[in-house]
């Protein structure tokens, strides 16, 4: 399968410009087959930074410091560019005796998601995000009928860098996005198909979505034959018995808590909706720490029809991870 490669962004911080450690940085990219796309030198205010980074620090003595002089953004590209260029800030990060523990450290990393995103057009305004796009949306709506959606399939494979999408639907619009997607052919975008629904969970309601083993969307349609989905425990049931992915759809984040998580891991979902337009930054980190470090879950998000396809994505590492099970 040829898939395009991702995009990813690293930062040269203050200190990182200070030293000089840029060509030291540019022969890492090269040692690990990156190609720098573009540069962008610029000098942040303290509201930038306020508006578009999270830190464990306090965030307004860690403003002033990101704020103390220049930067340097380089938008990279490659296969597994998310990954090469978490090793390589640590590589680099190690030289100088430092680590993610010191607010100092030389040089950042843009997380997948909401924070590539905002980091993105805070440093490359005049570019297109979609055309720069990290591996995969995995929360792409499409309304329409099926040659609207197959039009709509086609200009995101033409105009973004998106290798994968799930495209999520409804129970009752399965049918027809099926057959779009088993018409879209000889793309290099490729898909997934996701069915949402809502249910009544701990005495909330809350979206589910299911993604389907990739294979499925070939089968005859009467694989796809289910008896009335009127309860969780019913779509949870489907979903397993089809070998899919469960995760959480988007769910405001006061409402996740650790409780409800292990309820939900409990009926075999995976995966929560972290990255997505509606949360802010902290809200994306609280929220990584909560689902990864105490639940044990995966991480999923996308555009959801809220920001187009590809503006909030996954790179290949964590797709993989998501979605490991669906591609047997």
């Amino acid at each position: 399968m040829n898939m395009k490669q991702e995009h990813g962004l690293a930062i040269l911080k203050p200190d990182g410009v200070r030293k000089g450690i840029d060509e030291e940085f540019i022969t890492e990219l090269d040692r690990h087959d990156l190609k720098i796309v573009h540069v962008s030198k610029r000098h942040l205010s303290k509201q930038q930074v306020l508006e578009s980074f999270t830190s464990d620090f306090n965030m307004d003595i860690y403003a002033d410091y990101l704020s103390s002089g220049e930067v340097m953004g380089y938008l990279v590209k490659g296969h597994y560019a998310g990954q090469k260029l978490r090793e390589i800030k640590q590589t680099i990060r190690s030289r100088y005796g430092y680590a993610s523990c010191n607010m100092e450290n030389l040089i950042h990393t843009a997380d997948n998601g909401n924070e590539y995103c905002l980091q993105f057009k805070l440093l490359f305004p005049d570019r297109d995000i979609v055309q720069y796009a990290k591996f995969a949306d995995m929360n792409v709506r499409i309304d329409g009928d099926e040659q609207a959606m197959i039009q709509a399939l086609r200009t995101l494979n033409d105009e973004s860098n998106l290798s994968w999408i799930g495209v999520v639907t409804s129970l009752d619009t399965l049918q027809h996005t099926k057959n779009a997607i088993k018409q879209f052919k000889d793309a290099s975008l490729q898909c997934l198909l996701g069915v949402s629904g809502r249910y009544l969970i701990n005495g909330e309601e809350l979206e589910m979505i299911g993604y389907l083993p990739s294979h499925l969307i070939h089968t005859d349609d009467e694989y796809f034959s289910l008896k009335k989905v009127s309860s969780f425990a019913d779509f949870s049931a489907w979903i397993q018995r089809l070998q899919g992915l469960m995760v959480l759809g988007y769910t405001p984040t006061s409402k996740i808590t650790l409780p409800l998580l292990k309820e939900l891991k409990k009926h075999g979902v995976a995966g929560v909706t972290i990255y997505d337009a509606r949360r802010d930054m902290r809200q994306v980190e609280d929220l990584e720490d909560l689902v990864e470090d105490e639940a044990r879950m995966m991480f999923s998000g996308g555009g959801a029809g809220i920001v187009r396809a590809g503006e909030i994505a996954l790179d290949r590492a964590e797709f993989e991870v998501l979605t490991k099970a669906l591609m047997k």
